[in-house]
């Protein structure tokens, strides 16, 4: 599997559990909602770091899917923590 097949399934993994959340996001706390928000932001972010992923050189690559790893992570730890409170 190259690099950019990887960062797309866990995108695609990850908009999953996104677009599930979303709809239930009606019933949520008002702190779940604020963590919502937070990880809305993050989600931009990622979508912008994908979209430039396959503009870098191949040097930064490493660096690129490491930071991208590492804000997917946080992104699906914040879905798990919201999907907790939700039940």
């Amino acid at each position: 599997m190259t690099l950019k097949d990887s960062l797309e399934k866990s995108y695609k993994d990850l908009q999953q559990e996104r677009d599930e959340l979303r709809v239930q996001m009606h019933l949520a706390s008002m702190d779940a909602k604020d963590s919502w928000d937070d990880l809305e932001h993050k989600w931009d972010a990622l979508s912008l770091k994908l979209a430039n992923a396959g503009d870098a050189a191949s040097q930064a690559s490493q660096e690129i899917e490491t930071a991208i790893d590492m804000l997917a992570e946080e992104i699906k730890n914040g879905y798990k923590r919201i999907r907790d409170s939700l039940h």
